[in-house]
């Protein structure tokens, strides 16, 4: 898939060039429109290429087939003299920009999937975390980050998309890297909280060294045993 990015990514300055010296002088009024907003369609372009590397995209057909869509306009539009070789650069045109609407689809499908896989444990872990008095400020800062996760599932512009992926990506890193530095200082409460999140705690993982840790940051008094 590395190299099917690469190609596109490559296309981008051969398709804004190719655009502009077709909408300059363009006899053929249908073509001049569609390449009007040429400049926003090729920053979209360069957005799913990003979302695409950052969120390991899976399907590389899709990227082959706006790999192909791209190619073939900016091949169109270099060489389009005729009235007939300007509908088909039209045509091209059309193509690509269905290629680049299944795309988005795609990629905000793919981004809802790791919002549910990735971000949504946040805001339970970190709610488990908000009770004890040491860690409730990484908690909530957890809690916050999941929740800024699925608010962005609405966002449909992969501009929007690309730098909420970067912002949120850096963050759930940092938070993670907290937890794990936080939690890996007293043997089992790693365990033990991981253990309360997936609901399958028992009081095997309720060892002394988690038990002591509790009452010191105060989370004796905020978990209970049930069955």
């Amino acid at each position: 898939m590395s190299d099917t990015l690469e190609d596109l990514r490559t296309l981008i300055p051969q398709l804004g060039p190719a655009a502009e010296r077709r909408a300059l002088g363009e006899r053929l009024t249908g073509l001049t429109s569609a390449l009007r907003d040429s400049a926003a369609e090729f920053e979209r372009l360069d957005a799913l290429l990003d979302l695409a590397v950052w969120t390991k995209f899976p399907a590389k057909e899709l990227l082959e087939e706006l790999e192909d869509a791209a190619d073939l306009l900016a091949s169109s539009l270099e060489s389009a003299q005729t009235p007939s070789e300007l509908r088909t650069a039209q045509d091209q045109h059309g193509a690509f920009q269905r290629a680049m609407t299944r795309m988005v689809a795609q990629t905000t499908a793919h981004w809802k999937t790791i919002v549910n896989r990735d971000y949504r444990p946040l805001i339970s872990f970190g709610e488990l975390l908000a009770r004890v008095d040491s860690l409730a400020d990484l908690g909530g800062r957890m809690q916050a980050c999941g929740q800024d996760a699925i608010d962005s599932l609405p966002q449909s512009r992969p501009q929007d998309l690309r730098l909420t992926v970067a912002r949120l990506s850096k963050l759930a890193a940092t938070l993670q890297a907290e937890r794990a530095e936080k939690l890996s200082a007293v043997p089992g409460v790693g365990e033990f909280l991981s253990a309360i999140g997936a609901q399958n705690a028992t009081l095997a993982v309720v060892t002394k060294d988690v038990l002591d840790w509790l009452a010191k940051n105060g989370g004796l008094e905020r978990f209970r045993v049930s069955t």
